[in-house]
């Protein structure tokens, strides 16, 4: 791994977004120059947009020196959204940090879904399995009014869920839950009650972490990404919450799974007891959503 070296001078901001570029590109970031100016923006306090127009101006001492510590924690592949603090989801910004998994658009998927099936008004037991940073839980918060249940093993996660839920207001319409699921649903006398299941669980085999790129193999937290020996250690947890009864009939889960894995997770919620189930593609085309139903009591519905 390349080490960053320094400019010979302080320098304007597009001459330090120019070697800021050359020095990610140099360590092999995939994306250097939309990095650079990711981190620039940061420290300047502009959207990337907003430094066209100041591009000639030339950094204060302090600024450069801060682009240059931030350029060379991304030249270790620390991911760029933990040296800012946040990631965009849905439209909105979330905070983040190397307690939580770093969003993904793929997940924007999982939520669009969620809502599309519910535009004609959301449930009123709604649960958010693995809330991670709490982006799921907020958006459905926001965008339905509705209030969730964000569970997670993590209170560190949960720390970021809050801060997220108090900077978008809905933090009085997101309850968080510290336990692992689904024993925290049974102590708050959820069993049986809930309409909606929704959840971005870990599900990356324990053997393949290492081999992910740089940014998520060494930094994104392993308690988000462990799905176990074949990354289905979740879904069989949901599976036999199911079998026990955990949903109201008619009860709807939509969950996100690894490429490959939705039809493995099929059959798991089939036979569970779970009807009508199909899957959603993301973006890239992969099987990425897995939705179905707890038909109980002969219901039958669509989704």
């Amino acid at each position: 791994m390349n080490e960053v070296s320094s400019p010979k001078s302080r320098l304007s901001i597009h001459e330090m977004l120019s070697w800021g570029a050359d020095q990610l590109a140099r360590s092999g970031i995939d994306s250097p120059r939309l990095d650079a100016r990711l981190l620039m923006s940061h420290i300047m306090g502009e959207s990337p947009f907003g430094l066209i127009a100041q591009t000639s101006r030339e950094l204060t001492e302090r600024d450069a020196g801060r682009f240059m510590e931030l350029i060379g924690l991304r030249a270790k592949r620390v991911p760029a959204h933990y040296l800012t603090g946040w990631r965009e989801f849905y439209s909105r910004r979330f905070f983040v940090n190397e307690s939580v998994l770093i969003p993904r658009p793929e997940t924007e998927v999982l939520v669009e879904e969620v809502l599309r099936l519910f535009k004609d008004g959301f449930p009123p037991v709604v649960v958010d399995a693995g809330t991670g940073s709490g982006v799921i839980a907020v958006t459905l918060a926001l965008e339905a009014n509705s209030r969730v249940y964000a569970l997670d093993v993590s209170r560190q996660a949960l720390e970021v869920a809050r801060k997220n839920a108090f900077f978008h207001g809905v933090a009085d319409r997101v309850e968080l839950i510290a336990g692992p699921f689904p024993g925290c649903l049974n102590d708050l006398g959820l069993h049986g009650r809930i309409d909606l299941l929704v959840s971005n669980p870990p599900y990356i085999a324990t053997g393949e972490i290492a081999r992910l790129m740089p940014e998520v193999a060494l930094y994104e937290p392993r308690i988000a990404l462990d799905g176990g020996s074949d990354g289905l250690s979740f879904y069989r947890l949901m599976a036999d919450a199911f079998g026990k009864g955990l949903l109201r009939a008619g009860g709807v889960v939509a969950v996100e799974v690894g490429a490959g894995q939705a039809g493995a997770v099929m059959e798991m919620f089939r036979l569970a007891g779970l009807s009508g189930l199909r899957t959603v593609q993301d973006y890239s085309g992969y099987e990425r959503v897995v939705l179905g139903f707890w038909q109980g009591c002969g219901m039958s519905r669509e989704l």
